[in-house]
């Protein structure tokens, strides 16, 4: 359906005018202005023409199919035109205006826009937007400023954006810097059509190699996975710059847009587990779409040295330190090159060069040029150099006239491998054509080529990561009954899943109780969870007893703390070395998402967590918990017993399994810790919360509670 909105035959400017200041006069400059093939129309009630073309008092007066309106009306006027739009079989209206849900006092006006949408069945981008761009078809439907130029200048980027003066600022950069575009969409407050949407047709019809994206706020985690996941099977690259993802960020997120949006970590997590790379800046934005555009793929990151990297080629000491420093930080692998290779470089160089990476090839270069011809042969022929940064010193652009020919004539070697030239500082728009007309990529400092690097490997890490597993639908999975909220009905939750836990009873002190000659040595005496959440913090749990004595201890001092009526648990201990978190819970933004990290007493202090959306597959979980700090030590750190960590993805797989069927909005698990030992894992505590969702929308019985166990 999408295909209409973007290669439509016909477009009508709904509100036109021939007055430039006008942000509806803008708007009709900027179709006529391009040489759009399709059909053009003006509707203005008070005009018989406008902007030299006939204007009809309405769309119905047109007469003839329209495919999309272009709405600059005042928002209360809105309604209308779109109920207008629908009954003259009109298929999308993009509309500029705001005033919608963007402050409480217009919501009514996104709730009346909503109903005649629905009404009329037309499919609606924005409101509060700057519009779309279709290149291919010379069509710009926007008052924005970026379009205004003698030509659209196609090219393998697309633009989707929540910000239209974000989203257009990147495509102004990717026009002027002769990268070119194919589409840009300005989403607006996405009351109909969503980035989503978007970004599947776009990955779907094929002419984009790379879609550059602005968030503010996304849903449908799962749908965001699988569409990641898709990308990089097509080898398309996306890149995302997330707004509104702190406190302060989140207010004005929803002052700007009316939604609001999740934590930064959930959103670093989530792009970083569907593909996408993500920057920081407008400026990294940009640079990041023109490397994705411009640069060959690179192999994933290895896990030693010998598994290859960056080479660098620098003219002087200082920013050979800068490059290696801001590589370590950055974790962008730098080559290893073989002792052939250093051998050659060595007698290339002068004396008081260095020929190891990164290599100094020292001032004498600049009057040599074909010794620089020769480093880059040796560094680009050897296996571990997946990239190549040269890095001019200061008074670049002299030197990089006289040595750019040189550098372009190893077309053969910058095809394969990515070359960054990167400068101290701004060159003239003279100097940086001549590098990057030439699918060369230009940094204007040693640690934005390092950047450069690094998104590259991320692009190549995402790719390798996406799972050949196919993820069942909701409908092909089990149907679960919601989270439990107790704690019998939780333990027996876990055990039907297969997550080991260990035998236990409840105990009310009496040492006569037949339950507890069920139970070997040693015990563990803790508070149930609906007594206290956080147990060690206040002394509730006593582990490690051995007799019935220590028993008894425990006891006491447990009643000293919530009294004597108040039962408490007794399990026996789990052994193992490492303490582990599990839990799944509904984020309002993403849907089901599972969560895994260092447990135990630590898990807050630590904050050593991944976050993976749901459905998850046991090769994604693996690899989302390989990149753990604890993860070191489950494999044996400095020679101590390996941890059975298969054990881990397994009830991780399973907690995420249930919890996609089970789950719902308000919904949680929580096991911690999880004792992982050389043999298996225990699940010892768990902690959950039924939710108070809408349960009927999701399939299960409408009993809201929330309770822990």
């Amino acid at each position: 359906m999408l295909q209409y909105l973007f290669s439509p035959s016909s477009v009508c400017v709904i509100g036109a005018s021939s007055d430039p200041e006008k942000l509806s006069g803008r708007a009709l400059s900027r179709l006529l202005q391009h040489p759009f093939t399709g059909e053009i129309y003006a509707v203005n009630p008070k005009h018989a023409q406008v902007g030299g073309i006939t204007a009809y008092p309405n769309v119905a007066a047109i007469g003839k199919p329209i495919d999309v309106a272009l709405i600059l009306l005042p928002a209360p006027l809105v309604p209308g035109a779109v109920k207008e739009c629908g009954d003259a079989g009109v298929k999308f209206a993009v509309i500029c205006s705001s005033g919608f849900s963007e402050d409480g006092a217009s919501a009514h006006l996104a709730l009346e826009l909503a109903e005649a949408a629905k009404q009329s069945g037309i499919r609606i981008v924005g409101p509060n937007c700057e519009g779309i761009w279709s290149v291919p078809e010379n069509l710009a439907l926007t008052f924005g400023s970026a379009a205004n130029r003698s030509r659209l200048l196609p090219g393998p980027v697309s633009v989707i954006s929540q910000s239209g003066s974000i989203g257009a600022a990147c495509v102004r950069q990717l026009q002027d810097r002769e990268i070119g575009c194919t589409y840009f969409v300005s989403t607006g407050n996405e009351q109909d059509l969503t980035t989503l949407d978007y970004l599947e047709f776009m990955i779907d019809e094929g002419s984009s190699r790379v879609i550059a994206l602005f968030i503010e706020a996304l849903s449908d985690g799962a749908r965001l996975r699988r569409l990641g996941e898709r990308a990089a099977r097509r080898n398309i690259r996306l890149v995302a710059l997330c707004a509104g993802t702190s406190n302060l960020g989140k207010q004005a997120t929803a002052t700007h847009t009316g939604r609001l949006s999740a934590p930064s970590f959930v959103y670093t997590q989530m792009l970083k587990r569907t593909g996408i790379v993500q920057v920081h800046s407008i400026a990294d934005l940009i640079t990041a779409t023109e490397a994705a555009a411009v640069a060959p793929a690179v192999p994933a990151r290895g896990n030693n040295a010998a598994a290859g990297g960056v080479s660098v080629i620098a003219l002087s000491g200082g920013s050979r330190a800068l490059l290696a420093d801001a590589a370590d930080e950055l974790n962008v692998p730098m080559a290893s090159l073989s002792s052939d290779s250093e051998a050659n470089l060595e007698q290339v160089l002068p004396k008081f060069g260095h020929h190891k990476n990164p290599i100094d090839v020292t001032g004498e270069v600049v009057g040599r040029p074909q010794m620089l011809e020769a480093v880059m042969d040796i560094v680009g022929a050897d296996d571990s150099t997946h990239s190549i940064i040269i890095q001019y010193a200061n008074g670049a652009e002299g030197i990089l006239r006289e040595h750019i020919s040189s550098i372009v004539d190893r077309t053969d070697l910058h095809e394969r491998k990515p070359l960054i030239i990167s400068t101290l500082g701004r060159v003239d728009d003279t100097v940086r054509r001549l590098i990057t007309s030439n699918g060369l990529l230009h940094a204007e400092d040693p640690t934005q080529a390092i950047k450069i690097a690094g998104w590259l490997y991320d692009w190549a890490d995402n790719t390798s990561n996406v799972s050949m597993e196919r993820l069942p639908e909701p409908d092909e999975r089990p149907d679960h009954p919601a989270v439990p909220d107790d704690w019998r009905s939780s333990m027996q939750m876990l055990g039907d899943l297969g997550i080991a836990t260990p035998r236990w009873c409840t105990w009310d002190g009496v040492m006569a109780d037949p339950a507890l000659s069920e139970l070997a040595f040693p015990l563990v005496l803790k508070a149930p969870s609906d007594v206290a959440e956080h147990k060690t913090e206040l002394g509730l749990v006593h582990v490690g007893l051995e007799s019935t004595q220590d028993l008894q201890d425990a006891w006491s001092a447990y009643a000293k703390v919530v009294g004597s009526d108040v039962p408490c648990i007794v399990q026996e201990m789990a052994a193992g070395e490492v303490e582990m978190l599990l839990a799944t819970r509904w984020d309002t933004d993403f849907g089901p998402l599972l969560v895994i990290g260092a447990g135990g007493v630590l898990a807050e202090l630590l904050q050593d967590i991944v976050i993976l959306p749901i459905p998850a597959s046991k090769e994604q979980i693996q690899n989302a918990v390989s990149e753990l700090q604890v993860w070191s030590v489950l494999s044996g750190y400095r020679n101590a017993t390996s941890c059975d960590i298969e054990s881990v993805i397994s009830s991780a797989y399973a907690l995420a399994d249930y919890f996609h069927s089970a789950g719902g909005p308000g919904a949680e698990i929580e096991i911690n810790p999880l004792i992982v030992g050389a043999h298996g894992s225990t699940a010892v505590d768990v902690l959950t919360v039924s939710g108070t969702a809408d349960r009927i929308a999701f399939g299960m019985t409408d009993v809201p509670a929330e309770t822990m166990v």
